[in-house]
């Protein structure tokens, strides 16, 4: 009782995320990088999160936000970082 019978939804897009800032350089060990970005669903869905990782995609962690987004990141080692994000949406497909 109570209960309400829905319909699929046809939203199999994937969603998309882009990273705005930062746009490169060098990170200071312990310093810490705010990494902001947008994302955005157009096959009929709403994006529901975003992660970020920090470490070539090894590693996921959610951002705050969803069409924009924030992730405060403070580095543990120099070298270079290869920071990647990606989104989901109410339909469960993921970037």
């Amino acid at each position: 009782p109570g209960l309400i019978q829905t319909t699929m939804s046809t939203d199999v897009a994937r969603p998309t995320s882009t990273i705005t800032s930062p746009t490169g350089g060098t990170f200071q060990v312990g310093v810490p990088v705010t990494i902001t970005g947008t994302a955005a669903d157009t096959g009929g869905g709403i994006v529901g999160g975003v992660e970020v990782s920090t470490d070539g995609g090894k590693t996921w962690r959610r951002a705050t936000g969803t069409t924009n987004w924030t992730y405060s990141w403070t580095p543990t080692k120099t070298g270079p970082t290869t920071i990647k994000t990606r989104a989901s949406d109410d339909s469960v497909n993921l970037e």
